[in-house]
């Protein structure tokens, strides 16, 4: 479901914006050691991989950086949290020179009431100066609203619809009044496992397929996606390998 997705992905930080990821599903029993990237499913050498840190809670406390196949770090990320053990701060550092060393580049905050996420607030230090909110509402615990926010001025909102308590649809509606489709994502699962992914234009063009493996124990070890209409402008085909501690 989609309000336990929301708090498992947290975990699984994905990178590429444009495409749909906060609902890959990693099970709460194993922790998530790396994730990397490649520009095709037969690539030896990554483009960036992430190696994943946890506290003595086994909560996710730093993720690092790697440029490809290398040891050299270019980002971090840290990530702090309340006393209920909800993530609180989520905070992004590149390397800048040797001279400046690291610097911040974004810091995320999460609010949440009765243990829900229902906002989330991104700030861009200067010269960028940039302020991004997210917001968040609920229907039968489940996540049925998601609205962006750009300097506080709305920029869309996601709709989510749900079969039996799993999200198999996102409709994107832009516009002033929030009235135009600008494109809707599907999802397809077996045996409760997200497996597909699909993104439309708002004229029914599908541009995009993701699709999801797993090993023996259930564990996401592949996420691949493929562009389908190249004339879309978007899409990244990409490949992560994903491995657990």
């Amino acid at each position: 479901m989609i309000k336990k997705v929301l708090h498992i992905s947290l975990i699984v930080i994905i990178s590429c914006s444009s495409c749909v990821k906060e609902e890959t599903e990693i099970p709460e029993s194993v922790l998530l050691k790396s994730k990397t990237w490649y520009q095709t499913i037969n690539d030896e050498i990554p483009i960036m991989s992430s190696v994943y840190e946890y506290d003595a809670d086994d909560r996710l406390e730093y993720i690092n950086h790697y440029k490809g196949n290398t040891d050299t770090m270019h980002r971090y990320e840290s990530f702090g949290y309340n006393g209920e053990h909800n993530l609180e701060t989520r905070m992004k550092f590149t390397y800048a020179n040797d001279s400046l060393g690291w610097i911040l580049t974004d810091s995320t905050y999460y609010h949440y009431e009765n243990g829900d996420l229902i906002r989330e607030e991104i700030f861009y230090p200067p010269p960028n100066s940039y302020y991004v909110s997210y917001y968040y509402e609920y229907e039968n615990s489940a996540v049925s609203q998601k609205c962006r926010y750009d300097n506080q001025q709305i920029a869309y909102c996601i709709v989510y619809e749900y079969t039996d308590g799993i999200s198999v649809k996102e409709t994107r509606f832009g516009g002033t009044d929030l009235d135009v489709v600008n494109g809707y994502i599907t999802h397809s699962y077996e045996d409760d496992k997200l497996i597909k992914s699909e993104k439309y234009t708002s004229q029914n063009n599908n541009f995009q397929i993701i699709t999801f493996t797993y090993d023996a124990t259930g564990n996401l070890i592949i996420e691949e996606s493929i562009e389908t209409d190249f004339t879309v402008v978007a899409p990244i085909a990409y490949v992560y390998r994903y491995e657990y501690y």
